[in-house]
């Protein structure tokens, strides 16, 4: 971003500031991006005790075009658009831009509901947007900032697989935003390779003109015009879900322990209750990106009890209910993932579980220690199918590196999605 656009882009800014002030702190906004208002589905927009507007980052940010990765270990956010890298860190009232470091009066926090909340001057700012405030509808406007590329000069990518997913990042690790199919073709903006496991990747950046944004899809799933050895012969592979069985069903997902309770504790001082959390808040994102109604028992570090678990689903009427948790022995060398049912309860929990316990081991590559009958509290009181994950071994000195590992708990969230996605798909498929 040039001096000139980032100058201009502050004045407007500070005129949008000026025109805010008069509204009351706390008071809900609306945010709309080239005219088309965000749903925000659990935590909305507000206007903080300095006159700031505060947004859900992830939200904004993808509608802005850009995509978003939280750090949970240095509890920064990093949202990438082009060439452009804008840094925030919750609790700190500066940030980076491109490298520049600036000043900011506004600190990004994170909510009870689990959402990381940033000051929309800022992201906008770094995205190079435009944001105007309209007083009298209590509402902000947002102009997407002009394309630095000339479409029809750039490359053409060619979908070959079946259905495909675009994702907010170059891997399997960031979400979904959107579906491409066969046939399709798209203008490329950029191509990234890398190691990862043993295994080379590689994965280009798309413009997806008809929804205004840009994403990342898999290389081996499109073609350009002049491959000469694209992938043509397996056009039905797909890296993606075909269409979603999980429009309109309630989930709910049960981070282990909290609060005053830490749940096991492995040898370096990971808690069971820290990787629970941060492993259903990504499966919380991944499912509603898959159109679940998707909610978790706590969204924070707060005690829940057994009763209060269970009976949130109760009370919604969820149709499933999947408690999160990693394991802990005495002997320190037993490893591995297993998923527990209650056979008092019906088949559908054994095939809840099951599903579970199979994208588990298939995503993570552990030990398959299988799906298991154990009369828990939340397995037996629930009205709905219900299942327990035991991710991996805590007290394990290597699964306890893994459970560490932001890579390893978003394919575990990820799993988690699969697995919900199979059971509801084999549901759908025996009527």
């Amino acid at each position: 971003m040039n001096k000139v656009k980032l100058g201009l882009s502050m004045l407007v800014f500070l005129t949008v500031l000026t025109m805010v002030s008069g509204v009351l702190a706390g008071q809900e906004v609306k945010v709309f991006v080239d005219n088309e208002e965000i749903n925000f589905p659990d935590q909305n927009p507000y206007i903080d005790q300095n006159n700031r507007t505060q947004v859900p980052v992830r939200f904004v940010s993808q509608a802005l075009g850009g995509y978003v990765e939280w750090h949970s270990d240095s509890q920064e956010i990093e949202i990438k658009l082009g060439d452009d890298r804008l840094i925030l860190e919750v609790g700190i009232q500066n940030y980076s831009l491109n490298g520049q470091a600036l000043d900011m009066d506004t600190a990004p926090l994170i909510t009870n509901q689990g959402r990381t909340m940033v000051p929309l001057r800022f992201v906008s700012e770094g995205l190079g947007a435009q944001v105007n405030w309209v007083e009298e509808e209590n509402s902000v406007y947002i102009s997407q900032r002009e394309n630095n590329h000339q479409i029809e000069d750039l490359e053409q990518a060619e979908v070959t697989a079946t259905t495909l997913n675009v994702r907010t990042g170059p891997g399997l690790n960031h979400a979904p935003i959107h579906q491409v199919h066969a046939n399709e073709t798209y203008p490329v903006l950029e191509e990234v390779s890398y190691e990862y496991d043993n295994t080379h990747h590689e994965w280009m950046k798309i413009n997806l003109p008809e929804h205004n944004e840009v994403g990342w899809v898999s290389r081996d799933f499109v073609r350009l015009a002049d491959d000469n050895d694209g992938v043509t012969e397996d056009t039905n592979k797909q890296e993606g879900h075909e269409g979603s069985p999980l429009q309109g069903f309630k989930i709910v997902i049960d981070p282990g322990h909290g609060g005053t309770d830490p749940g096991a504790v492995g040898p370096t001082g990971l808690t069971e209750k820290e990787v629970a959390l941060d492993v259903s808040l990504r499966a919380r994102d991944l499912l509603e990106d898959l159109g679940a109604e998707t909610y978790l028992t706590r969204y924070s570090d707060i005690d829940v009890t057994l009763y209060d678990r269970i009976n949130l689903a109760n009370q919604i009427n969820a149709d499933i209910f999947i408690s999160v948790h990693a394991n802990a022995a005495l002997n320190r060398s037993a490893q591995g993932t297993e998923t527990y049912y209650s056979s008092q309860r019906s088949l559908y929990d054994y095939n809840l579980a099951n599903s579970l316990q199979t994208a588990l081991v298939n995503k993570l590559g552990t030990i398959d220690r299988g799906t298991l009958d154990r009369s828990f509290y939340v397995l037996r009181h629930g009205n709905m199918p219900s299942a327990l994950v035991e991710l991996a071994f805590v007290s394990n000195y290597w699964e306890e590196s893994l459970l560490k590992d932001n890579y390893f708990r978003q394919n575990a969230a990820q799993a988690i999605t699969d697995g919900v996605y199979n059971y509801f798909k084999s549901i759908s498929q025996s009527y």
